[in-house]
C-alpha cells in the first residue's frame, strides 16, 4: 500500500512537473520498484520529493538539466562568505606643520628723487704761466740785504699799509713792545723752540706782565724763516689767526721784533696792545 501510494506521488508530481520533456516522465516501472524498495522510509514532503528525485536519477535521468521546482529548502547551505575584512585605515601621523620661514621684510625703495642730478663740474686748472727764458746777463750789482731794524720799520710800514687801506687807524710803534718782541725772538732761537709759550710756562701775557707792560687788550703774532718783511707780511695775511690780530682794530700799538740766528734763520715776533 505505502509503495502504491508513493508512485501516485510520483506520478503526480512529474505530472505537475511541466517543465520536465517526456523523455523525463516516461519511466519503466521495474526501475520504479526497484527504487522504492531502497527508498522505504518518506516522512515529510520533502523526503518524498527527494526520495522521486532518487528515483529518476536511477532510472538515468539526469534532473540537473532541467530546471525543477521544489518546495524543499536547499539541502547545501551555501557557504557564507567570510567577511573580507575592510582594512582599518593606517593611522597617518598628523603631519607636523614645517614652519614656513618668516621671509625677511624687503625694504620699499625710497621714491627716486624727479630732479636730475646735476653734473659735477670738473675743475679747469689753472693755465700754467710759462716761465720766459732766463736771462743769460748776470746782475753786475748785489741787492742790498736789509738789517733786522730796517726788516722791523719795513713791517710796521706794512701793516700799517693794509690796516688803512681799511679804514682802520695806523699803529703807533712803542719801545717796551719791540724790547720785548726782541727779547722772545732771541730766546726762540737761543732755546730752540718756537712757540708762544716758552719753556718756562710763560704766555705773551705773562711776559708783558713781568716786564711791567699794562694792557687792556693784548695779541702776539711769530714767524720764523721768512727772509724778508714782505715775506713775513704775507704768510701772517695768508692765515686767519695772525691776519685778524693785524687788522684788529682795538690795538693801538705794535712793537717789532726780527732777530737772525747764527745759521742765517730769522725769527719774528709782533706784539700788538690796547692800554
Amino acid at each position: 500500500m505505502k509503495k502504491m501510494t508513493l508512485l501516485l506521488t510520483l506520478t503526480v508530481t512529474l505530472t505537475a512537473a511541466s517543465a520536465v520533456p517526456v523523455q523525463a516522465r516516461t519511466v519503466s516501472a521495474s526501475c520504479m520498484l526497484k527504487s522504492l524498495m531502497s527508498n522505504k522510509t518518506q516522512t515529510t514532503k520533502c523526503d518524498k520529493e527527494n526520495a522521486i528525485k532518487d528515483i529518476l536519477k536511477r532510472c538515468g535521468i539526469d534532473l540537473d538539466k532541467y530546471n525543477i521546482p521544489s518546495s524543499c529548502p536547499n539541502s547545501k547551505p551555501t557557504a557564507t562568505p567570510a567577511p573580507t575584512p575592510q582594512p582599518t585605515a593606517k593611522p597617518t601621523a598628523a603631519p607636523t606643520a614645517a614652519p614656513t620661514a618668516t621671509p625677511v621684510p624687503t625694504a620699499q625703495p625710497t621714491a627716486k628723487p624727479t630732479a636730475a642730478p646735476t653734473a659735477k663740474p670738473t675743475a679747469t686748472p689753472a693755465p700754467t704761466v710759462k716761465p720766459t727764458a732766463k736771462p743769460t746777463a748776470k746782475p753786475t750789482t748785489t741787492p742790498n740785504i736789509l738789517s733786522e731794524s730796517a726788516m722791523e720799520d719795513e713791517v710796521l710800514r706794512l701793516v700799517n699799509e693794509e690796516r688803512t687801506s681799511r679804514g682802520l687807524n695806523a699803529l703807533k710803534r712803542a719801545s717796551d713792545l719791540d724790547a720785548l718782541a726782541r727779547a722772545h725772538s732771541a730766546d726762540m732761537i737761543n732755546r730752540h723752540f718756537f712757540d708762544h709759550t716758552n719753556p718756562d710756562g710763560q704766555s705773551p701775557f705773562d711776559r708783558m706782565r713781568a716786564a711791567g707792560i699794562s694792557y687792556r687788550a693784548a695779541a702776539e703774532n711769530i714767524a720764523s724763516g721768512q727772509r724778508s718783511a714782505a715775506a713775513v707780511m704775507d704768510a701772517w695775511m695768508n692765515s686767519s689767526g695772525h691776519r685778524k690780530n693785524i687788522l684788529n682794530a682795538t690795538y693801538t700799538e705794535i712793537g717789532i721784533g726780527a732777530v737772525k740766528s747764527s745759521g742765517g734763520t730769522i725769527y719774528w715776533t709782533q706784539e700788538f696792545v690796547e692800554r
